[in-house]
């Protein structure tokens, strides 16, 4: 006779103790290969400097973990593994939560798995920029708000919040967790608290604001800010046609240059126009219209052009609003879709195409002074070489190996992670209408749902789709994806029991 009491023993032990063993033993190998593949990479980049010096046009949380590396260790280049370090805890923790949510071993290590295998999160990791980090308060969030749906608190709620708030510091486009707690806030069964957690995360979202401002005066002794905004939304408004432009030198320059791009792309065959269109923002705006406008106004970073780039972008903005709203969405369904560098073949396309019609050439010009004095003192401190100081030339980089069948599983994952929060919340809507949801499989799907898609839709309002504004959401994704498994089972189950109500005679033949 069997022992069912030693066996049931045995299975609790299993659960207890083995799976979040293993799960911490691939999340381990993962940071390990992490650490080794990506220690000869350049940490720096063009927007490095401005985070290690705190400019005025960065929110303070990347800033403050960057100053933090430098006054416990000395060296901020350490920094790269004290991120990817925090990571690879967020991940573990997070794919610990998932196994305690689904109680699906399988389940749990597919998703585990899919988590911590996906080059673009580390990759984005080992550079001095906010992915690593925004990665990581992203998985913490998804940690506890899974723990969040099956047994809320008022504790999990001010954690929520707290971390919502942090993130927002570290990149303001995850200020779209603030809604995303909300909506977790009030679809839990009613809690007491309720009001005073939506209280709380009022008053988060008003400190993550006004933080910036008091750290700039407590650190430069100024609250002056200043948004990298207007330079995302003119990248936009660079192809889009002008019928009047106004008079001003600055906007009748932005235009001329952007008008002769426009111009060349509208050689390029239709299928490669994204390709161009990306490869052009940056020498137009970095390499030629900043610099201009700095020396102009006789300003020394280009955080202080911002503020004569905004009235141009929002006069181009108004001009053509249709072909900006066309824009932002093309950018929403690439970033959503995890479209972001070109294939192989795209890219064997765009260089034969250059063959034959050589890529129009800007004038570039120097950084602004001030940028490289910081960009030079960044790379004195971390020992490596300056980088963001213009070349006088612009240089197309199109050398992707990577061919479309081997990204596309991703971006068939991504879609169908999309897909799956907007439907979820549809259903939870619907559902919600005329009684309680208490599915906490869709509550949880839809929820990462308003996370992913508010995300994204920020993104696209002011970026092209690049590989590492994916990188914090990608545990969003794995989270949508792997918990639609057991909601796509269910409803399958639940059609089939329907079609055998309606139908007595095969109901006869599936009980016999």
């Amino acid at each position: 006779m069997v022992d069912t009491t030693r066996l049931s023993a045995r299975s609790r032990i299993f659960d207890r103790d083995l799976i979040p063993l293993l799960l911490f033993a691939l999340t381990a190998c993962a940071l390990v290969a992490a650490l080794w593949f990506t220690r000869t990479v350049d940490p720096l980049r063009g927007d490095s400097a401005e985070y290690l010096y705190f400019d005025p046009s960065r929110t303070v949380g990347y800033p403050a973990f960057l100053a933090v590396v430098r006054l416990t260790t000395g060296n901020v280049a350490l920094a790269i593994q004290a991120q990817m370090l925090l990571l690879a805890a967020a991940m573990f923790w997070l794919g610990v939560s998932f196994y305690r949510f689904t109680g699906r071993r399988a389940l749990s290590i597919v998703f585990h798995t899919f988590l911590i295998a996906m080059p673009t999160v580390w990759a984005a990791s080992s550079r001095l920029m906010t992915e690593a980090l925004s990665t990581c308060l992203v998985a913490l969030w998804c940690a506890i708000a899974l723990r969040m749906i099956i047994e809320p608190s008022s504790r999990r709620a001010t954690m929520l919040m707290v971390i919502s708030a942090l993130a927002t510091t570290v990149r303001p486009s995850l200020v779209a967790l603030f809604l995303a707690t909300g909506a977790i806030i009030l679809v839990v069964p009613y809690q007491s608290w309720r009001n005073r957690a939506l209280l709380t995360g009022a008053a988060g979202l008003t400190i993550a604001w006004t933080a910036t401002p008091l750290a700039q005066f407590v650190v430069h002794g100024s609250a002056h800010t200043t948004s990298p905004l207007a330079r995302g939304v003119l990248q936009h408004t660079f192809y889009c046609r002008q019928e009047a432009v106004p008079q001003d030198w600055g906007s009748q320059f932005v235009e001329e240059n952007a008008a002769a791009v426009r111009g060349y792309i509208g050689t390029v065959p239709s299928s490669l126009h994204e390709e161009f269109r990306k490869a052009y923002s940056s020498p137009l705006r970095f390499g030629l219209i900043i610099p201009v406008l700095g020396r102009r106004h006789n300003l020394q970073v280009r955080s202080q052009v911002d503020q004569y780039l905004a009235p141009i972008a929002w006069q181009r903005v108004t001009a053509n609003p249709s072909c900006y709203a066309t824009s932002v969405a093309r950018e929403y369904i690439r970033l959503a879709t995890f479209e972001t560098d070109p294939t192989a073949e795209q890219a064997l396309g765009v260089r034969t195409f250059m063959k034959v019609h050589p890529p129009f050439q800007l004038p570039q010009f120097p950084v602004l002074a001030g940028d490289a004095r910081m960009t030079l003192r960044a790379a004195a401190e971390v020992h490596n070489q300056p980088s963001g100081l213009n070349s006088n030339r612009i240089h197309f980089h199109f050398d992707q190996k990577i061919p479309a069948l081997a990204v596309l599983p991703v971006r068939l994952l991504s879609g169908a992670a999309a897909l799956a929060g907007i439907f979820s919340f549809l259903v939870l809507v619907a559902r919600g209408r005329r009684k309680p949801v208490k599915d906490s499989f869709l509550l949880a799907t839809a929820a990462i749902g308003v996370a992913l898609h508010g995300v994204i839709a920020i993104t696209a309002i002011v970026e092209f789709s690049e590989e590492r504004y994916l990188a914090p959401i990608w545990p969003m994704v794995c989270i949508a994806d792997l918990l639609a498994v057991p909601l796509l089972t269910e409803a399958a189950k639940r059609a089939r029991e329907f079609l055998l109500s309606r139908n007595p005679l095969q109901t006869s033949r599936a009980v016999a």
